[in-house]
């Protein structure tokens, strides 16, 4: 193995991208507004259905409340996406997290990494607790 390999990219990248997308807010404005937020793609459930900007399904996923709200998500992101990517690789991680998001965004989600945080907790039970589920989702054990 060549010793520059990155052990886990999707998670260094999905922590890089949420840490920039936030620097650039705060720089612009207050990352602490709901207004501020919202005009940068916060997730809004009435704009999505009845204005049909569907772009917040993707825009909101970036988006944080304030510092505190970010080094949460990107230390449980770290946490637990590296682990959970070197263990099933990067194409199965991304698989469950994208999956998460799309499907928690509108239920819960307005921003931030929550919802993908929760995808990464849900991949991790699913592995290690139920291994009769892992020739479909882990890997052969």
């Amino acid at each position: 193995m060549n010793k520059n390999t990155i052990k886990a990219p999707c998670t260094i990248l999905l922590a890089a991208v949420n840490v920039i997308v936030f620097l650039v807010l705060s720089f612009l404005g207050m990352t602490e507004d709901g207004e501020f937020m919202l005009k940068h793609g916060a997730m809004y459930v009435p704009y999505l259905i009845q204005r049909g900007e569907y772009y917040r399904l993707f825009s909101s996923m970036f988006l944080h409340f304030g510092y505190d709200h970010l080094v949460n998500n990107m230390i449980v992101l770290v946490a637990m996406g590296w682990n959970l990517e070197l263990d099933i690789g990067k194409s199965k991680v991304s698989h469950c997290v994208f999956r998460k998001w799309t499907g928690g965004e509108c239920s819960v989600g307005m921003v931030g990494y929550t919802d993908w945080k929760y995808g990464y907790i849900g991949g991790s039970v699913r592995c290690y607790l139920w291994d009769h589920w892992s020739t479909s989702v882990c890997g052969n054990p």
